[in-house]
């Protein structure tokens, strides 16, 4: 499976320079991603070897899911407003999974869940942001990012798995998530008003796991690895 990338920009500016100038920016990117590499309940395999890998591709030197929004704002006149939204939303499913029964003949079995996100949202003055001649000036700018990632590498409850020399469950989640706020305003009367407020909520969760055992066999004749992961950085 591929990662993939969003990108939006939204600019406004007004600048007449007569009594009022209003200029407004807004940039949302709303992304839903899933990545699934299951053997469904109702199928049963037999094989020498199992691999299920739900990952993102590597295009290039690109191997990060990438989503971005940028907006910028400016105005100049006497009384002179100015706003910048940027909203940058992901939620990302990534999923190796065996539900079905699974009968080897002494090969191994590979569950891999892995993903890359890149999350970005930036609300930014368009030059100056705001100059106003007159007695008043605002700007205002509200970056967010609401990244969740949840990765899961799962054998389910009651499933039979036999005839494996070696059975891997492994799941990992690298994500990056960063808003930036800034405004800036000009004024030659007596009143600026320049907010500028950046959010970041990221949300990483990776799960491997082998759920409850049934009368159904489960057996591994050598190894049982089970590992998750999780490398998160916000700001």
């Amino acid at each position: 499976a591929r990662g993939g990338g969003r990108a939006v920009r939204g600019g406004g500016g007004d600048r007449d320079g007569g009594s009022a100038a209003i200029g407004a920016g807004v940039a949302i990117s709303l992304a839903r991603h899933e990545n699934l590499a299951v053997v469904p309940a109702s199928l049963t395999v037999t094989a020498h070897d199992l691999v299920l890998s739900a990952t993102v591709a590597v295009d290039g030197a690109d191997d990060t899911a990438e989503v971005s929004a940028t907006a910028s704002s400016g105005a100049a006149g006497g009384v002179s407003v100015a706003g910048s939204v940027a909203l940058a939303l992901v939620d990302q499913q990534t999923l190796a999974a065996i539900r079905g029964t699974v009968v080897l003949t002494g090969g191994d079995a590979s569950l891999t869940a892995a993903s890359r996100v890149k999350a970005t949202a930036r609300a930014l003055p368009d030059g100056v942001g705001v100059q106003a001649s007159g007695s008043v000036g605002i700007g205002v700018s509200f970056a967010l990012v609401l990244l969740d990632d949840t990765v899961t590498a799962l054998v389910d409850d009651e499933v039979s798995v036999t005839g494996a020399r070696d059975l891997r469950l492994s799941a990992s989640a690298e994500t990056t998530a960063t808003s930036e706020a800034r405004m800036g305003a000009k004024v030659t009367g007596s009143v600026a008003v320049v907010p500028a407020v950046a959010i970041t909520l990221s949300n990483a969760v990776t799960t491997a796991r082998v759920g409850t055992a049934s009368a159904a066999p489960f057996r591994v004749d050598r190894d049982l690895v089970i590992e998750a992961r999780v490398v998160a950085a916000a700001g």
